[in-house]
């Protein structure tokens, strides 16, 4: 399994924050530091997720039917950008806020 921790500087406190039977991968956080982006494998379809903090409200935000990775906030922490995988690896950008 590959899950989301956080933990302290020195390793410890650590608290799992997702707990899937497959893969949890590529967590950002968001510029203000209350939310979480990653990319998860569930029901064998890999999408970008957010989440609290926290692990709580853990919502998809992508729809695919292909392979997606890598989220990052932009500065503002309006929208997510990621690598979409089609024939070609592209770059898109969704708006959450």
């Amino acid at each position: 399994n590959y899950d989301i921790y956080v933990m302290d500087a020195d390793g410890g406190s650590q608290t799992r924050l997702t707990d899937n039977s497959d893969l949890d991968i590529s967590p950002a956080w968001s510029p203000d530091g209350t939310e979480i982006a990653f990319a998860s494998l569930r029901d064998h379809i890999v999408n970008i997720y957010v989440m609290d903090a926290d692990g709580g409200n853990q919502t998809r935000l992508t729809g695919n039917r292909t392979l997606v990775d890598n989220p990052a906030w932009s500065p503002d922490g309006t929208r997510i950008a990621f690598e979409f995988r089609h024939d070609t690896w592209e770059i898109y950008s969704i708006r959450i806020k």
